[in-house]
């Protein structure tokens, strides 16, 4: 496979021989035997997952970064909000401090619901509660709009 640095085949040469040095392992006759392979092993493995890393970050440094388009800021009322749910394939969105979230690729908020907390609400006493108002955690998530009062 292009681009793929022959990292196959180092990962099949890296499997057999842990493979060969786990049964050499079992095998051994003497403590020192056993200790000796599990050692090798231990080692390759090591360095197997050594190799990897750096396979993936040479990866990452030959994949062009994608513009992500600007999301486009709206204001929501209560109601509408309440129609971004997660749920029958619409995007989960939650208010908090008068800020509205987009929680849809977030595992966590599968199916619009959360620990008991439903998407399309405001969360902000929720939040209060849970995550002692820490910013961070909303900071990593795209914010969508603002939530406005019904009125």
């Amino acid at each position: 496979m292009k681009g793929d640095y022959g990292i196959r085949e180092m990962v099949e040469q890296f499997r057999a021989e842990i493979a060969y040095y786990s049964k050499m392992e079992i095998a051994g006759n003497t403590p020192y035997e056993k200790e000796l392979h599990q050692k090798l092993m231990q080692e390759r493995t090591e360095e197997l997952i050594h190799t990897i890393q750096k396979y993936i970050v040479k990866a990452q440094q030959t994949i062009p970064e994608q513009e992500t388009p600007p999301v486009e800021m709206r204001t929501f009322t209560l109601q509408e909000l309440a129609e971004y749910n997660g749920t029958g394939g619409k995007a989960a969105y939650v208010a908090v401090n008068g800020k509205v979230y987009d929680m849809s690729e977030k595992a966590g908020w599968a199916g619009g619901s959360h620990y008991g907390l439903f998407a399309g609400n405001d969360l902000t006493g929720q939040f209060m509660s849970c995550h002692m108002g820490i910013e961070t955690v909303l900071n990593q998530l795209p914010q969508v709009g603002t939530l406005i009062s019904d009125v």
